[in-house]
């Protein structure tokens, strides 16, 4: 009775959710090695043990082992030969045998239960089409990018922007004789995705709709620069420089560190293989009996050209996760500073000078000539996954934002949802958020349209 109710439940909700965002999958790979999505994805775009591993190693199968499972043969730029005669010739290379293009749709129901916002259901249709391309150039360069395009509006199909959300290149295993097999990389390009972040409650290797409040509040997103990472069987690290996220003439610096007790290793020693394919993990495509721990630290300069100062913005964080069988449980904890315009009167008795907040929002001419307000945040995350089928996956999430200095703006609240696998590569969605405290609504001076409400979200993402 219970797999006859579960069933029914997806059917439904498959039948209403015919709507169409973004997504990390590549399904490029499952071409290319003539496998199911579920090798690297428990479920997609979420990675599993596996498909951290193979990520990890620049898109290749580890343990050398590669060229065993490659069933679309790689288009040859020179002969092995010329390695010999080097430099006098141009060092052999490889692009894939196809282009290695996939395409990820992603489209939302979204319901306002509260009304807080003008509308209270929104038809998010083809809110982003994505194109990736990710693959190797050979046995040491790897690639990703991605190609978005953007609608006018919800309402409007027509297309009004098309950016490039990401692109890297990484020459993999440097001088491993010297620093070990793939403990030294180097990696250039847009970063962020991966390494400015929790390692283990990563904002881009989730299934769920809405974004970790850690994420967005400290403004954790990708920026161009270089990074140097590696790993082995119980540990990975990652240090980085990058362009500011202010936009100004400063560096960005990040780091981060993961390790690992029992499960797949980080560069695969554990795993199996079998004949006819790949076993993914000793335990199964989705199970990965470990303890992950780890942290990361982003620092960035803001610099005020009023008073010609600099300010440093340090975050940091430290995240473990717990998974045994079928069942996966996470919790992690972010501090940092933000700048925003606040009109700190409204949240804070330690800003009196400012007078009392006007009746209307301000122009932006007007807002520059207030204070911004350095906003301390201590943000709890605790995130936990149960696999009721292979294809049926129930979640829960809480999150707490203890703002130091601004006690308005404190927030917890919860996600609750449930995905489902429809096939391999396509997925239903039903979530929502709910708020227990939430940063006051509809205040004088503040835009409301931009403050998260109680949400309900159906969505249905395929990738091919």
């Amino acid at each position: 009775m219970r797999k006859i109710l579960c069933a029914s439940g997806v059917l439904i909700v498959f039948c209403v959710g015919l709507f169409i965002k973004d997504a990390e999958a590549i399904p490029v790979f499952a071409r290319k090695y003539r496998t199911t999505c579920a090798t690297c994805h428990a479920p997609f775009p979420k990675l599993s043990a596996f498909g951290e591993t193979f990520r990890l190693n620049g898109f290749k199968i580890p343990g050398g082992a590669d060229e065993v499972y490659v069933k679309q043969e790689p288009l040859s730029l020179g002969a092995e030969a010329y390695k010999q005669i080097f430099p006098n010739s141009i060092w052999p290379s490889s692009l894939p045998g196809i282009p290695p293009v996939s395409f990820n749709v992603i489209g939302d129901v979204l319901v306002d239960p509260t009304g807080t916002h003008k509308n209270s259901t929104e038809f998010d249709f083809q809110n982003e089409i994505d194109i990736h391309a990710a693959g190797t150039f050979g046995e040491h360069l790897s690639f990703w990018t991605e190609v978005v395009f953007t609608p006018v509006s919800p309402a409007n199909s027509e297309v009004s922007a098309v950016t490039t959300n990401g692109a890297w290149l990484m020459y993999q295993d440097i001088c491993p004789e010297f620093f070990g097999t793939n403990h030294f990389n180097i990696k250039a390009g847009d970063l962020g995705h991966l390494e400015i972040s929790l390692p283990n409650i990563r904002w881009d290797n989730s299934y769920q709709a809405n974004n970790y409040l850690y994420a967005s509040d400290l403004n954790l997103s990708t920026e161009p620069g270089f990074q140097i990472n590696g790993f082995d069987k119980s540990w990975r690290y990652a240090l980085g420089i990058t362009k500011s996220d202010f936009n100004n003439s400063e560096r960005d610096y990040h780091a981060q560190v993961d390790f690992k007790i029992g499960g797949l290793g980080f560069n695969g020693s554990g795993g199996q293989t079998e004949e006819g394919g790949l076993k993914t993990s000793p335990a199964g495509y989705w199970r990965d009996d470990s303890i992950m721990f780890g942290g990361f630290w982003y620092r960035s300069y803001d610099t005020n050209t009023n008073t010609n100062t600099t300010n440093a913005f340090d975050r940091f964080g430290g995240d473990i996760r717990w998974s045994c069988g079928d069942f996966s449980l996470a919790g992690g904890f972010t501090r940092g500073l933000r700048n925003d315009f606040l009109i700190p009167s409204l949240f804070s008795p330690s800003f009196p000078e400012l007078g009392p907040p006007p009746s209307t929002p301000l122009p932006a001419n007007v807002q520059a000539l207030f204070p911004t307000l350095l906003i301390n945040e201590n943000i709890w995350t605790v995130d936990a996954q149960y696999f009721v089928y292979p294809w049926l996956v129930p979640y829960a999430r809480y999150e707490l934002v203890d703002v130091t200095n601004a006690e308005g703006l404190n927030r917890n609240r919860l996600v609750m949802g449930v995905t489902a696998l429809v096939i391999a590569n396509v997925r239903v969605n039903l979530e929502g958020r709910f708020y227990f405290q939430n940063q006051p609504l509809n205040l004088p001076g503040v835009d409301s349209s931009t403050i998260d409400s109680n949400q309900v979200d159906l969505r249905l993402q395929f990738a091919f």
